[in-house]
């Protein structure tokens, strides 16, 4: 009975250790993918894809689109939401398009050992890489590549990209390059050659809500900036190359000899302080503020201190102009006075903070 007994335990025992090792491979599994796409070998193990081999991976013909976009896709990116980090190492490919597309979880990608001398497409190579927060780019040879769309676009965390060593001259299709990389705070590309009809669809992170300060065009190139109502750029220069439509001014390069820089218009508009409040004759109030470098003031009375009682707003156009009497004002009444800059830039408005209030009694 004895015997039974060790034998029963122990081929228990053999049971748990087989679920164990079975359990162990199931999450070893789910944690590493492999294989062969083409010319490359690639895994991803614990996050991390690697990419190694010479020549091309084979792009898979799928129906429907990856996020509503209809980019190509590889064995790797069906694991897209798993990757963290990335390690290339690859020689010889002439196609890098969509590699890490929709990997919204990857923060670094290490290119050391890679050749990318003979690449011609690298269309939407980090598409929708939102989380990328630096990209060491340095090390790429760009002298072959004639597809830059959506390269970059959706790259919303990168706050820097150094595209200094990228030659530009072979390529023809820029559409959405540098589209919705919200984070860039400057984009110099006086290196790029940006020519021909389509350099016209680069498009650049410019909108108002971007923190993109500043942009650095190259000269001759056939680019067009988004309008400035639109971007809030503005060549730093004198630049004649302007052009309105539909009520909107852009900006031109292609006549220019020399790179150009658009830094964005300063939307910040000084506050101004009431410096002498007087009464006047025949029951009336002189007001006098500092004068500031703006388009001009907004200057309101009332009978009130909240402004809600017998307020008017008097809208003043010149900055030269820094006091104004109001007149038929009743007699033996305190008036509350407060007024605020005013700036129009590109057809949009914008106001100072609003001075301290004043009173004075009419007499």
């Amino acid at each position: 009975m004895k015997t039974k007994s060790i034998v029963r335990n122990l081929a228990l025992l053999a049971s748990l250790v087989l679920i164990l090792i079975c359990c162990s491979a199931q999450i070893a599994s789910a944690d590493t993918h492999s294989g062969v796409s083409g010319d490359l070998n690639w895994k991803i193990d614990s996050g991390v894809l690697t990419i190694t081999g010479s020549g091309d991976a084979a792009y898979k013909d799928r129906s429907y689109p990856i996020e509503n976009f209809g980019a190509r896709t590889l064995d790797w990116t069906d694991y897209a939401s798993e990757v963290t980090s990335a390690r290339v190492s690859v020689t010889n490919a002439t196609d890098m398009s969509y590699w890490f597309a929709i990997m919204h979880n990857l923060t670094k990608i290490d290119f050391t050992g890679t050749d990318t001398s003979k690449v011609k497409d690298m269309e939407g190579l980090f598409y929708g890489c939102d989380r990328l927060t630096a990209l060491d780019l340095s090390g790429f040879n760009t002298s072959s590549v004639e597809d830059m769309e959506y390269m970059f676009y959706g790259c919303k965390g990168l706050p820097e990209l150094d595209l200094k060593n990228f030659a530009t001259g072979n390529v023809v299709a820029w559409s959405h390059m540098f589209y919705h990389c919200d984070s860039l705070k400057t984009l110099d590309l006086s290196s790029f050659s940006i020519q021909g009809y389509y350099a016209k669809e680069v498009i650049f992170p410019a909108g108002k809500d971007s923190a993109l300060q500043s942009i650095t065009i190259p000269a001759h190139s056939d680019v067009q900036l988004p309008s400035v109502e639109d971007s809030g750029l503005l060549s730093g220069a004198q630049d004649p190359y302007a052009w309105i439509y539909n009520g909107k001014t852009y900006w031109f390069a292609i006549y220019a000899d020399k790179p150009i820089t658009y830094t964005r218009i300063s939307t910040a508009t000084p506050k101004t302080t009431i410096t002498r409040l007087t009464t006047a004759k025949n029951h009336s109030i002189k007001v006098t503020w500092k004068k500031k470098s703006v388009s001009g003031y907004e200057l309101q009375i009332a009978a009130n201190k909240r402004f809600t009682k017998g307020l008017k707003t008097y809208t003043i156009k010149s900055a030269k102009v820094t006091s104004k009497t109001i007149k038929k004002l009743q007699k033996g009444r305190t008036y509350y006075v407060r007024v605020r800059t005013v700036n129009h830039l590109y057809g949009e408005t914008y106001y100072g903070s609003r001075s301290a209030i004043r009173h004075i009694k009419c007499s």
